[in-house]
């Protein structure tokens, strides 16, 4: 018998919050060597590490969290024939 819901997506859903929370050390990380080390970098430096921290904040920021993940994951699979048989089920 096949899973509702596959082992994979439960352990992918636990850890979202620290996928984000990594990207916002390394975002962290590229502002403080932007700050820091500003003279000390070159012109294509300044814009490889400014690029990469813009982009990884666009993705810290847009990357959804663990309860809009799994309410994304329920209207995936909601379909009216489920919600008809738990309705049976559980209003007996």
């Amino acid at each position: 018998m096949e899973p509702i819901i596959s082992p994979w997506t439960i352990f992918a859903l636990a850890h979202v919050e620290t996928f984000r929370s990594l990207i916002y050390c390394i975002v962290l990380l590229g502002v403080v060597t932007l700050t820091s080390l500003f003279k000390y970098l070159s012109k294509v430096q300044k814009i490889v590490i400014g690029t990469a921290t813009l982009v990884l904040t666009l993705v810290g920021v847009l990357f959804p969290t663990k309860e809009v993940l799994i309410a994304m994951y329920i209207a995936n699979h909601a379909t009216p024939e489920n919600i008809q048989m738990l309705i049976n089920t559980f209003i007996k």
